[in-house]
């Protein structure tokens, strides 16, 4: 919160002109809208008597913001001031316009007699003429094209050759100035204030006359539920939770405002504000200013476009030196409140850089040649969708890229369920476009696991590491004998295949995509060793009954080349005592593995002993 209060601060002296409320509290309503037309209801004032004279057509005009003095309300009752948006004439007259008026007459006190006098007299021609002016505005209205009909409506007093605008007017620029700040202390729902006097802000650390107990932007806690309230579980001392002066809270506001325009992103459809916190605070404004550039420039907007946004995120805070650090504030809107779901804090540049960097090499190493386009966090959002699982999806970004460490085996529950599904499609030959086929989902697996594995973010897994994979496949010509190139892979990848168990797990993956291959260049395409692999969900049971049955179909097709990778399987599976150290939460990713990494081996001599084939159109999604 301090950081954003700074921020705010910074936007806060940059606002010039003696009344810095009024100027904060007005709204320009055609700041980022189609709203450009303007309605004027002229009302002539002359002896003290008011007439209604015509609806004049104005286009907007920034000079004009400060006349014009609007301010949005409720959705449903009347706004701050009596200029508002239209929806539909007559209900904007009469709920806008004309309330906003009583509401004015209302609050003029004792020292706005002459201005509530004369409200008073604009008020009553606006109830008796409602039906003539309303008639006129919806005939000006409707004659401007539905795609156009974005239009303002607002009053203007003549008082003999002097025209005066709802900014003229005192009590309008006090319930500017005075009700948005009523939010940091009033509650509409429960009709009470929650304030205090004579305490210390929470934020500047100040001995304040009055502090406000609604002012924080963000729900980070609540105070709807006794277990949350300070202040022996009495609502109206809940301020004691989080006590805010009056300047600190409209800091905030500001900040908050800021980072709505500048720094709130995306990451993989997830909002979150990028807050930046400086050793060095006189460095902020030029930090601020530096990524309101870069996130608004052309090739930050193709970036979003093609949907590499969140690499560029990265790619950018990679490059800042270690003056500065980053609170990354993931946002839920939910209704009119703005809820805190995780806050990632004080992440250096260099941990950036690191993560960076580490999917750049990934990318850059000749195995994932042609499949380059897998090496990204787009993974843990295919994994945990938004809807279902959102809160494992910031759980997982929490921990890469904070200091935790990721629990294995609750990961590739995950995982095993994006391959069963994969499988389970190309056991019925269905390709549905924009979703992995076999072959894609296993590496999009492998690829991010080998990531984590180089990072060391498993607990108490793969301290054994990965080599860097700087061969595309592993070819008999440049290895001893078949054995050793197996080995070789092993090798490179000793944190995935730390026991004999996966090692043969895998090995029966091969067999069996061998096997595959083979009957389905033997029997007009047909699979049936397909049934015996159980829609993937197969048990270690299941797993070494399957060695003998690959064996004899082999020599039934009279295909006995296999013998050494056979002769490897059965070797690891005998030394694993017959897996017996293998968890079933294993058994799809290495059975999988070994299925679609079975291209990678280009083991056979004689290419007639080749019986690799495609295992269907690469899906390029990403």
């Amino acid at each position: 919160m301090q950081s954003i209060k700074e921020i705010g601060n910074l936007e806060f002296r940059k606002i010039e002109g003696d009344d810095k409320y009024l100027e904060i509290f007005t709204e320009d309503f055609s700041k980022g809208t189609k709203y450009k037309t303007v309605f004027e209801i002229v009302i002539a004032m002359e002896n003290d008597i008011a007439a209604f004279r015509e609806i004049r057509t104005r286009e907007y005009d920034d000079e004009f913001k400060f006349k014009y003095l609007y301010r949005s309300g409720s959705s449903r009752g009347s706004d701050i001031t009596p200029t508002a948006k239209i929806t539909e004439p007559q209900k904007t007259y009469i709920n806008k316009i004309v309330a906003g008026f009583e509401d004015g007459v209302l609050d003029c006190d004792n020292n706005h007699i002459e201005e509530k006098k004369e409200l008073q007299l604009v008020l009553n021609i606006l109830k008796n003429e409602k039906a003539v002016i309303v008639k006129k505005i919806e005939e000006v209205f409707n004659s401007i094209p539905k795609k156009e009909r974005a239009v303002v409506l607002t009053v203007v007093i003549q008082n003999s050759g002097e025209v005066k605008y709802i900014g003229d007017y005192e009590v309008f620029r006090k319930r500017v100035k005075e009700i948005p700040i009523k939010k940091f202390y009033y509650s509409d729902t429960y009709k009470k204030e929650v304030r205090g006097e004579k305490s210390s802000c929470s934020i500047c650390n100040s001995l304040k006359d009055e502090v406000y107990g609604l002012a924080s932007p963000f729900a980070f806690f609540t105070i709807d539920k006794p277990g949350y309230i300070a202040g022996n579980f009495n609502y109206e001392r809940s301020w004691r939770n989080y006590p805010v002066c009056k300047q600190c809270a409209i800091e905030l506001e500001l900040g908050k405002n800021y980072l709505d325009s500048n720094l709130q992103l995306s990451f993989y459809g997830r909002k979150f504000y990028l807050i930046p916190k400086l050793i060095y605070p006189n460095q902020l404004e030029k930090v601020l200013r530096r990524y309101r550039s870069a996130f608004r420039n052309d090739e930050f907007k193709k970036a979003k476009d093609i949907g590499s946004a969140e690499e560029q995120i990265l790619k950018l805070l990679s490059k800042e030196d270690n003056t500065v650090t980053f609170d990354l504030m993931f946002i839920e809107e939910n209704n009119a409140a703005l809820n805190i779901l995780l806050s990632i804090e004080d992440v250096y540049p260099s941990t950036f850089s690191m993560l960076y960097n580490q999917w750049q090499e990934i990318r850059g190493m000749n195995f994932f040649n042609k499949v380059e386009y897998l090496a990204n966090f787009n993974y843990i959002n295919m994994l945990f969708n938004s809807k279902e699982n959102n809160k494992y999806f910031l759980d997982t970004i929490d921990k890469i890229i904070g200091k935790g460490k990721i629990e294995y085996n609750f990961l590739i529950s995950f995982i095993n369920k994006k391959l069963v599904e994969a499988f389970i499609k190309e056991e019925k030959d269905e390709f549905i476009k924009g979703e992995d086929n076999y072959y894609i989902a296993t590496l999009r697996a492998y690829t991010f696991i080998y990531y984590l594995y180089k990072l060391k973010k498993f607990r108490n897994k793969g301290e054994s590491g990965v080599e860097d994979m700087e061969r595309e496949e592993w070819n008999i010509k440049d290895f001893q004998n078949k054995r050793a190139a197996f080995e070789d892979f092993f090798s490179c990848n000793k944190a995935f295949f730390d026991s004999n168990s996966k090692r043969s797990v895998f090995m029966l993956g091969y067999l069996s995509k061998k096997l595959l291959n083979l009957q389905a260049v033997n029997e007009n395409g047909r699979k049936p060793f397909m049934s015996n692999l159980n829609g993937l969900n197969i048990t270690k049971r299941e797993l070494t009954r399957l060695m003998p049955k690959i064996q004899g179909k082999f020599q039934e097709y009279k295909k006995e080349y296999y013998n050494e990778e056979l002769e490897l399987a059965s070797q690891y599976l005998i030394e694993s005592n017959n897996l017996n150290d293998l968890a079933n939460l294993d058994i799809p990713l290495y059975f999988s593995m070994g299925m679609n990494m079975e291209r990678k081996f280009k083991l056979s001599i004689n290419d007639d002993h080749n019986d690799s084939v495609d295992g269907g159109i690469i899906n390029d999604q990403k």
